[in-house]
């Protein structure tokens, strides 16, 4: 196979090994220099090749000029005030004064200047290693023994790149809330958020590794050794740091031998960790050319040639000011290091590795049989756990079985207990997240328990609700064979079973493609065939559809369901959605509060749910049995029987239904909030937009308008473009042509902060506006921010807590609140300044049923008071039951548009199964169909 993307060819061509070396390269130089004429011409090298051999999932772009501005200005005055050297005076300061009296000098500023291009030089030369090694190309090269170190190399590296993301979207979250960085005070409600950020990502980021079996290895024969020797090795290594200051070359001598002893400890507990090689790399010409590149500037400068003055490399501005020395083969052997952006190498035809040489030699895979044994394959009694630190237990005196080949949908309310037990399937709890365990769990024959994830890893795959937090390594084929890798599976099974999976779920045609050009749906097929390449016997899934469209999730449940069908795959699936999944379950089990509640047949435990799909509410109204679970099963009712005259709705409820959540006010509404007469006042008027990404169109000619007292949804696949146009409707983003006008005032060169007033945005994740200490607090920073006092002051902030429900909530700490509380917390920081226009971007995601409801309930309200909403969604269910009109964005174009009746009653994708089940009779809800008369 011949490479022509000249980008992937320079990736191919040099090895991690050799680019290693040259960054080395770089660094090494950097510290070696210290001419502002070398520096600078070191600088733009590393950025040149940085720029030209960035991987296509490195990391985002760093504002560089801006920070490297900050680190200038920073050296320079420290430099300013603690050197009082030099024959330039500026001013003096009180010589009493400790530290910073004296004179200050222009020489001391210069010095400083200089020091902060080093360490800008120095941060550049850091970040091209991220952007061209791939992160897991460094945990190869770590010896198997010190599996621990690249452990932690490997959290490190791609902790920065997604605590930059992070950073994005931290800070559009705070602008729209008149939000800006002017002093010290102002980078709280940043710092916080992303610290709290940062931790989730890296426990997920660690929780994902140990599910998949990394470091997987017998117990510690030794543990007190291990203890020992782990405390004595840092009690030397800091002994003699701090003896180097005193005592010189002894000092040193203990701190490598604490070093060399923690080192020596690792090996020694990680010496029988099993581990092979995916795709292992070959050193090629190219590789020695780029070594060649490294090494030359290296040799001839780090010992200066004896023709080169020392003032050449190393500039010192004392005692007086003068030009740095320039030398031309200086300036030559430094550019040298930008040959690797000029010679890409030649097109080479790709030596098979030992993992494609096995394929090749492989006939077409066979079915996996996921190592399938008698019934139970699961095994749970008497379980109970408590987090740490928790009085209150996550699950309680939990017992039930799971024969092998059963499809099971878990249910239950947010912190019902659903993800802690799937994780106690796996080992993650206890053995990851700590706490008290007790009574017995086995999965397949195994003691979880007692084993732990490492050895569960290929007994339960599991499969995380946000793709993106479960990834590890940067392409499709190394992310699958991963797990392979940990369970030093044979590079030619490695290759039939990759193969087995890419097959199973239709992701042939991806297999060499970066993850972050994946859409979501594709990211969690991607996920779910990592966890099933070590062809576990069964496999867990946690609200695995939640961030899907419509489509992406049929197909992915399409997936799940014959993989258990032809299979035998046994699955376990919670999810809030349960008009999406139930349909393809054979049993359910609902917990609330810990316990379970409900553990039947789908049909049967459907009539026993506290909240269910409107086909089976239409069933229970018209006492058809068994509920139907699916549009097939319903129409068989409707096409053989007449309807006889419905119950209402409200008799039909199960038992639990309309009682609020402990602590919680609910906001169920009594009786259904009629929508008014159609506003003629317009609040949003989009003509025209259009919207790129380096060039490439995301939005192309958008038109819509949203009236005052009017909801409008705007539904489509997942990279369609919605929050790209919210984003240009906030400011946050300028189109490229067209425009946006609120309230007949175009947006166009207006502040965030001014748009912020006028339109309430809350973005896909309301944990980035949260960052005070009560909730209250939270919407009075907004109205600090906005400079509105308490005279006029739009909206009282503790009357729209109430209006909220979380006037009792108001002095909580809002991190500690449920899903639902948090995104309504968030809702009151951006609607305190009493905005006429709500922008709501994916607002139901993760929420379960009464979160839906009391949320449904705001918006109504809000629309009744004249308030306009636009709403991003992929939930057609809420869209049918809030929305006046429907918007379906395509590829950045709007295909469609109407009264929801209209466009959701004939769309392929996005009808309702109501509007599936009776066609072109304008019902999208069991609530309309219920509604009409009776015959």
């Amino acid at each position: 196979m011949r490479e022509k993307n000249p980008l992937i060819l320079l990736i191919r061509c040099y090895d991690a090994r050799a680019w290693l070396v040259w960054v080395g390269a770089a660094a090494l130089l950097t510290l070696r220099l210290h001419n502002p004429f070398y520096l600078l011409i070191l600088l733009l090298v590393v950025r040149v090749v940085t720029a030209v051999g960035a991987r296509p999932a490195a990391s985002p772009r760093l504002p560089y000029w801006r920070l490297g501005l900050v680190l200038l200005t920073f050296s320079t005055l420290l430099n300013v005030l603690s050197l009082h050297i030099g024959e330039t005076v500026l001013f003096h300061l009180p010589a009493a004064w400790p530290l910073v009296g004296g004179m200050m000098t222009l020489e001391a500023a210069v010095y400083g200047a200089i020091n902060g291009l080093v360490l800008f030089t120095l941060l550049t030369v850091f970040t091209a290693l991220n952007a061209l090694v791939p992160v897991y190309d460094l945990v190869r090269l770590t010896p198997r023994a010190l599996r621990d170190v690249g452990l932690v190399v490997l959290m490190a590296m791609t902790y920065v790149p997604e605590t930059v993301r992070q950073w994005q979207g931290i800070r559009e979250a705070q602008a729209i809330r008149g939000h800006q960085l002017r002093g010290l005070r102002d980078w709280r409600p940043v710092i916080i958020p992303l610290l709290v950020g940062g931790l989730e990502r890296a426990m997920n980021l660690a929780e994902a590794m140990v599910a998949r079996g990394y470091g997987a290895t017998r117990s510690n024969d030794h543990p007190f050794l291990t203890r020992l020797g782990l405390g004595l090795g840092l009690a030397a290594g800091l002994a003699g740091w701090l003896l180097t200051f005193w005592l010189g070359w002894p000092g040193w001598i203990l701190l490598a031998a604490g070093v060399g002893g923690l080192l020596g400890l690792l090996w020694w507990n990680g010496r029988r960790v099993p581990r092979t090689v995916y795709k292992a790399h070959r050193w090629q010409t190219a590789d020695t050319f780029l070594l060649l590149i490294a090494l030359a500037p290296v040799l001839f400068l780090l010992r200066p040639l004896p023709f080169l003055d020392h003032s050449t490399l190393f500039y010192s501005p004392f005692p007086r000011l003068s030009w740095p020395a320039a030398d031309p083969l200086v300036a030559l052997l430094l550019t040298s290091l930008a040959l690797p952006a000029l010679f890409t190498g030649r097109a080479v035809e790709t030596t098979p590795t030992p993992y494609e040489a096995g394929r090749r030699r492989l006939h077409p895979p066979q079915p996996s049989t996921f190592n399938l044994q008698p019934s139970p394959l699961i095994y749970v009694s008497h379980l109970t756990y408590c987090y740490p630190g928790v009085a209150r237990p996550a699950l309680a005196d939990v017992s039930f079985t799971v024969a092998a080949g059963e499809f099971i949908l878990l249910t239950g309310a947010s912190g019902a207990g659903k993800s802690t037990l799937l994780r106690c399937l796996n080992g993650l709890v206890p053995h990851f997240t700590g706490g008290a365990i007790s009574g017995r769990v086995w999965v397949n024959g195994l003691d979880v328990v007692k084993e732990g994830p490492a050895a569960a890893s290929q007994l339960a795959g599991f499969v995380w609700q946000n793709p993106e937090s479960q990834a590890i390594l940067e392409h499709v084929e190394e992310e699958i064979a991963f797990g392979l890798e940990n369970a030093a599976v044979p590079p030619a099974e490695m290759a039939a079973r990759v193969e087995e999976v890419l097959q199973q779920l239709n992701l042939i045609q991806l297999r060499h493609r970066p993850l972050i050009t994946l859409s979501g749906g594709e990211r969690q097929r991607v996920a779910i065939a990592t966890a099933l390449a070590l062809r576990p016997p069964v496999l867990l899934l946690d609200e695995p559809t939640s961030q899907l469209d419509p489509q992406a999730a049929e197909e992915l449940l399409h997936a799940l369901a014959r993989l258990n069908r032809d299979l035998g795959l046994t699955i376990l699936l919670s999810e809030h959605r349960l008009e999406r999944v139930a349909g393809y379950a054979g049993r359910i089990i609902h917990v609330d509060d810990g316990r379970i509640l409900v553990d039947a047949p789908a049909h049967e435990a459907m009539a026993h749910l506290p909240h269910r799909p409107p086909l089976a509410q239409l069933g229970l109204a018209w006492g058809w049995r068994p509920l139907p679970l699916s549009v097939a099963e319903a129409r068989r009712f409707v096409n053989g029987h007449p309807h006889p005259r419905p119950l209402s709705l409200a008799g039909s409820r199960g038992a639990g239904e309309q009682r609020s959540r402990g602590g919680e006010s609910s906001l169920l509404p009594r009786s259904p909030i009629p929508p008014l007469p159609r506003p003629l006042t317009l609040l949003l008027d989009v003509r025209d937009l259009h919207f790129a990404y380096d060039g490439r169109l995301v939005l192309r000619g958008v038109n819509l308008s949203v009236a005052a007292g009017e909801v409008v949804a705007l539904l489509g696949h997942n990279g369609a473009g919605k929050s790209t146009l919210f984003k240009c409707l906030m400011g946050l983003l300028t189109p490229t042509t067209g425009e946006a006008q609120l309230a007949g005032r175009p947006t166009a060169g207006r502040d965030v902060a001014e748009i912020s007033q006028q339109v309430a945005y809350l973005p896909q994740n309301p944990d980035d506006l949260l960052f005070a200490e009560t909730v209250l607090e939270e919407l009075t920073v907004t109205l600090r921010n906005h400079h509105l006092g308490e005279i006029d002051v739009p909206v009282r902030p503790a009357e729209l807590l109430r209006e909220l429900g979380l006037a009792e909530a108001a002095g909580r700490y809002p991190r500690d609140l449920s899903v639902g509380q948090r995104q309504r917390v968030a809702l009151g920081a951006v609607m305190v300044t009493g905005p006429k226009l709500l922008l709501l971007d994916e607002p139901t995601r993760g929420l379960d049923w009464l979160a839906k409801e009391e949320l449904l309930t705001l918006c109504r309200r809000w629309r009744a008071a004249g308030t306009g909403v636009l709403l991003a969604t992929h939930d057609v269910e809420l869209a049918a039951r809030l929305a006046d009109r429907v918007l379906i964005l395509t590829e950045g174009e709007v295909a469609a548009a109407g009264p929801t009746a209209t466009v959701l009653g004939n769309s392929s994708h996005f009808a309702t199964d109501v509007a599936r089940l009776f066609p072109g009779r304008g019902w999208l809800t069991a609530e309309d169909v219920l509604a009409r008369p009776a015959h």
